[in-house]
């Protein structure tokens, strides 16, 4: 039995407080969640090809253009980019009026430690991502939401339990104490409790996310609650990968319903009044360019207007 199921079974037992009752509906909610993850319905052991998790990236409808023209992933292409990246491509284009962009402290210290855990990889080689469900994923990180097929994903890439980020807060940081003696070892030992692999891990870590909290009650979870417990706003279950990917890898672009509904909103305006704003209207562009170029590449960008089920 893997690490994260014995975890997920502890917490079903506390959750059920000594009640079979209770603990009944718990292990119902855990095995729903599960199903749910791997493509499952509510009352199907036959899994859908669309259903289940995904490894999803947030990127700005601006960039959405330069990452299809860069075509696809290679050793030497890197299509989508992380900030060490960016970082060097901006250097490289640089006058000589200003500083090239540098990394985050933050990060460099959070990279090193992965360093560590992913070897023989190296700080700059890591993209991360997060798990989703049917949401259209971190929307701080920006509002379109592009979904890698499954087959992109290998059973051992790594996987966190929470955003790596937690490294460097508050309580993780003062556990590692950076630049004391023995940080690294210290560091390496909390990312060992957080991390675990995309096929072995996910549904048993996602039991403890969504549950963790969880009320003793005689209500079962339904898939929506299951989907938003997941990933809610910047809280999510973070996937390492340690290459690009490139609109071949796409299955599909996801956006919300409601900067959809902007959207819409701002079209209405330019036929009603009052005028938008020239940063809405370049808002609104981009985005429609972004989802003409992706079409091109029969590539669907699909509206999420709901994250649980839906009868079409």
């Amino acid at each position: 039995m893997s690490e994260w199921r014995t975890r997920s079974d502890h917490l079903v037992k506390r959750l059920g407080g000594g009640d079979a009752a209770m603990e009944a509906y718990r292990r119902a909610d855990a095995d729903m969640i599960r199903g749910v993850t791997r493509g499952y319905g509510p009352d199907s052991r036959q899994p859908k090809a669309e259903a289940g998790v995904r490894v999803v990236f947030n990127l700005s409808a601006a960039h959405i253009p330069a990452l299809v023209d860069a075509g696809p992933a290679t050793v030497d292409n890197r299509p989508f980019k992380n900030a060490h990246d960016i970082a060097e491509r901006k250097s490289a284009q640089s006058s000589r009026i200003g500083d090239p962009p540098k990394i985050s402290p933050i990060r460099e210290g959070v990279e090193t430690v992965l360093a560590y855990i992913v070897s023989p990889a190296k700080a700059r080689d890591f993209y991360y991502g997060a798990v989703e469900l049917n949401g259209s994923g971190m929307r701080y990180y920006r509002d379109v939401c592009l979904v890698l097929r499954p087959e992109q994903i290998l059973a051992s890439t790594l996987v966190l339990s929470r955003n790596s980020y937690d490294l460097a807060r508050s309580p993780l940081k003062e556990r590692i104490a950076p630049g004391q003696p023995q940080w690294q070892a210290r560091a390496v030992e909390q990312v060992e409790k957080l991390k675990g692999q995309w096929a072995a891990d996910v549904p048993d870590m996602a039991v403890v996310k969504v549950l963790d909290g969880a009320t003793s009650n005689e209500r079962l979870l339904t898939v929506g609650t299951i989907s938003d417990g997941l990933l809610s706003d910047e809280d999510y279950i973070e996937v390492v990968r340690t290459e690009s990917f490139g609109w071949p890898d796409l299955e599909e672009a996801r956006v919300s319903a409601a900067d959809a509904g902007t959207d819409g909103h701002i079209a209405d305006r330019l036929n009603r009044g009052p005028t938008p704003t020239q940063t809405e209207l370049l808002w609104r562009h981009r985005r429609r360019h972004a989802d003409r170029v992706l079409a091109e590449k029969s590539i669907r960008t699909r509206i999420v207007i709901s994250s649980g089920r839906v009868r079409a």
